[in-house]
Parts: structure tokens; C-alpha cells; sequence
């Protein structure tokens, strides 16, 4: 049964049926393929039941169709690009990663667990990114601005007697991203992820910590780009690491 259940997947996986799977639209309610695919879930219960008696196996057979299967597996999933491009089919692709690299990582099948946990995080990456865009976004195109000016030869010291990024117009901007609205934001961004990913495996959990460390870089950097170009001028993010900290924490608490 084991052999010709792995020998099913394999040969729709290879042959193409399972490409582009991820195109198709999502919605949270709806198992990511990995799961709702009828041969894949049949494949889950023989690896359950038969993975950890593999030693049995004369010669390590079942070793070999672990294999084949995690080949099949990430030869689908790498297919063909979403129609719609955007987060809910990186949504798709990401649970989809997810739950492979969690079965993977269960068996330690390599070398395809190091390829599986690589593409996992390379799907959360592009999911955060396309989801969380720019956070402070007017800010931080203000300074992509100052870095060019930089980068052609402006002092950072003198960057502030340039029109386009004096004092003034940098304590307008400032002004936009006070604590409250940020907060505010970002309870709409959780409403958002909450609608396109499975409340399976923890993957919620994980997506809002990786948002939560891309603010707090980009807090960061911008701060530092601030001390840097306007020292002494009493400017300053009126949003602070802890209201970050703070924000992310309420927020998953409170769903």
C-alpha cells in the first residue's frame, strides 16, 4: 500500500497536474492543496503510520519513497506562477510550504528538508513583504530620497538645508505616523492575514512575528538615518520601539 500510494503521488506530481495549484483563489476556510488534495492526505497517514518502522524495511526502501515524495512534493510546488499574483495566493503558497516543511522535518528526509525549510522561508518573506507593503510608507520614501542625495554627494550633515528634505518638511511627515494610528494600522493588517491564512500549525502566529521584526528594523534604520542627517534637531519618530512591541503583543492577544 505504502509503495503504490508513494508511486501515485509522485507520478501526478511530476507529471504537471499539480502545477499552478496555488493560482486558483483562496479563501481562509478553504484546506491550502497539501491538505484538501484527496492522494496527499492518503500519503500523510501511510507516512504517519509507517515512517518511524522504516528500519524494518529490508534495505530501506521507505527511505526511497520519502524521497520520491518529498521531490514530487517541491517539484509542485515550485510550478507555475499565480494568475492572480498578490497575498492571498502567497497565502496559498505559504500554507502550502508550511505544512510541507512540517512533514519534512517530522521524517528528517534529507537533503529535501533543507530545500523545503529554504522555500518555506523564502514564501513567508514574500508574503510578509506584499502584505505589510511599506509600513511608514511616506517616511520611508522621504528618506529613499535622502539616501540618492547621499549617494550623489551630499553630505548627510547638509541634507537638511535642501528644501525637499528640510526640518520642516521632515516634522510634517513625522507628524503622520503618531503611536495611536500606527496601532490602528496594524490592527487592519491583522484583520487581514486573520482572513487568508488556516488557524493551522501556527502559521498566524509566525507571519505577525515576522511583521513585527520588519518594523522594528525599519524603525530602526529610520531612527538611525534621522541621527544621522538632522543631529541636534530634536526630531525623532513619535513612535517608539515599545509602542511597537507593545502593539503587536496587544493586538495577538486580543484575538
Amino acid at each position: 500500500m505504502a509503495k503504490n500510494t508513494f508511486s501515485d503521488f509522485k507520478t501526478l506530481a511530476l507529471s504537471g497536474k499539480c502545477h499552478g495549484v496555488h493560482s486558483r483563489p483562496y479563501r481562509k476556510k478553504e484546506n491550502p492543496w497539501l491538505c484538501s488534495n484527496p492522494l496527499w492526505r492518503k500519503t500523510l497517514t501511510v507516512v504517519s503510520k509507517h515512517y518511524h518502522c522504516r528500519v524494518r524495511v529490508t534495505g530501506c526502501i521507505l527511505d526511497r519513497w520519502y524521497g520520491s515524495l518529498a521531490a514530487g512534493a517541491l517539484s509542485a510546488l515550485q510550478g507555475a506562477p499565480p494568475a492572480r499574483p498578490g497575498p492571498p495566493a502567497l497565502a496559498l503558497l505559504l500554507e502550502n510550504c508550511h505544512r510541507l516543511h512540517a512533514l519534512l522535518h517530522a521524517t528528517r528526509t534529507e537533503p529535501y528538508r533543507k530545500e523545503a525549510k529554504a522555500r518555506y522561508q523564502e514564501a513567508l518573506n514574500s508574503y510578509v513583504q506584499a502584505s505589510f507593503g511599506q509600513p511608514l510608507e511616506k517616511l520611508q520614501k522621504f528618506f529613499q530620497g535622502v539616501e540618492e542625495a547621499v549617494a550623489q554627494g551630499t553630505p548627510e550633515a547638509e541634507i537638511c538645508y535642501r528644501q525637499q528634505f528640510s526640518k520642516h518638511e521632515l516634522r510634517k511627515i513625522l507628524a503622520l505616523y503618531p503611536a495611536q494610528e500606527v496601532r490602528k494600522s496594524l490592527h487592519r493588517l491583522y484583520r487581514q492575514v486573520e482572513k487568508q491564512l488556516s488557524t493551522e500549525g501556527g502559521l498566524l502566529q509566525v507571519v505577525w512575528r515576522a511583521m513585527q521584526q520588519q518594523l522594528l528594523a525599519t524603525h530602526s534604520a529610520l531612527q538611525a538615518r534621522i541621527a544621522a542627517c538632522y543631529p541636534g534637531a530634536g526630531l525623532a519618530l513619535p513612535l517608539t520601539t515599545q509602542d511597537i512591541l507593545d502593539a503587536f503583543s496587544d493586538i495577538a492577544r486580543e484575538n
